[in-house]
């Protein structure tokens, strides 16, 4: 056994290396990167700017759209996830006969990659043979196929809700299982008070609930920063319907500006800390309830 003694030492040795070389250093020559002028069709032009490649995102108007769609998605998303997860939770807490199945069926689009749910409903909206508006010229509602994604507003609409679809169905089971967390002697207290539903929702469901709300508000808010794959499949790189993590994949893959490109990622990065620090105080708040 004792030639066995250093193998986790070994192990995690292995581990440190990996993660200082993969995602440390690069880390850390992103950031030098982000606060230079580092243009690599310009070789001969890299030099030290500080934060200005940061200032110059709030002050770029071909980026104003950009951030915009980004605030867009996430406050749309952010608003039909609440909307539909409270709906969604009180529907199945309710619900007496048929939960699992539900929950079953509820749960697959939620475990489907990225990349797959946007070749899904590519081809379901597609202005050729998609299954919609297959469905619409049969029951004589419009005479021409629509191109759905003509318009950059209609798209990032599009793109929102198919996230929406994705991300719900985890949603609505941690609020389902906030639900079913609570005491039903609170309830029985209050009926007997001669509290009504309303009433019992008002003061006894909802406030046991808003730990659960922040929390998917939270993570609906950072998948709403995130948004790539989708986008990348139904709206490829047209300048309208960009987003903040797309506008960076361009400045950077594209353009070759690894200077501006890496700034744009790093502001993704402190507003996805900052939804991310609220997610982990209302967590923890949940856990010490």
């Amino acid at each position: 056994m004792k030639r066995y003694r250093y193998l986790p030492y070994v192990l995690l040795c292995c581990s440190i290396v990996l993660i200082v070389t993969f995602l440390i250093i690069p880390m850390l020559l992103s950031i030098e990167y982000s606060l230079k002028n580092y243009e690599l069709s310009r070789p001969d032009n890299i030099y030290f700017v500080g934060i200005r490649n940061y200032l110059k995102i709030f002050t770029d108007k071909t980026l104003r759209g950009t951030i915009l769609n980004s605030a867009y998605i996430v406050i749309f998303m952010s608003v039909f996830c609440f909307l539909g997860s409270v709906l969604g939770g009180l529907f199945l807490n309710n619900l007496k006969k048929g939960r699992a199945m539900l929950l079953t069926i509820l749960i697959l689009p939620w475990a489907l990659p990225p990349i797959v749910s946007g070749i899904i409903w590519e081809n379901i909206m597609s202005p050729s043979m998609g299954a919609i508006n297959g469905l619409l010229y049969k029951a004589g509602i419009i005479e021409n196929y629509i191109i759905f994604t003509k318009s950059s507003f209609i798209t990032i609409n599009i793109v929102a809700m198919i996230e929406i679809w994705k991300c719900l169905p985890f949603f609505i089971i941690l609020l389902l299982a906030a639900l079913q967390a609570i005491p039903e002697e609170l309830y029985e207290a209050a009926s007997l008070d001669g509290a009504d539903s309303l009433r019992c929702f008002i003061h006894i469901t909802f406030p046991s609930i808003i730990p659960t709300i922040a929390i998917i508000l939270s993570l609906a808010a950072i998948q709403g920063l995130n948004i790539f794959d989708v986008l990348y499949i139904i709206a490829k790189f047209r300048s309208d319907t960009r987003t903040l993590a797309m506008e960076s994949y361009v400045k950077v893959f594209q353009n070759l500006n690894l200077g501006y490109g890496s700034a744009i990622a790093y502001v993704l990065l402190i507003l996805g800390t900052i939804f991310s620090i609220m997610y982990v105080k209302n967590l923890y708040e949940k856990v010490n309830i």
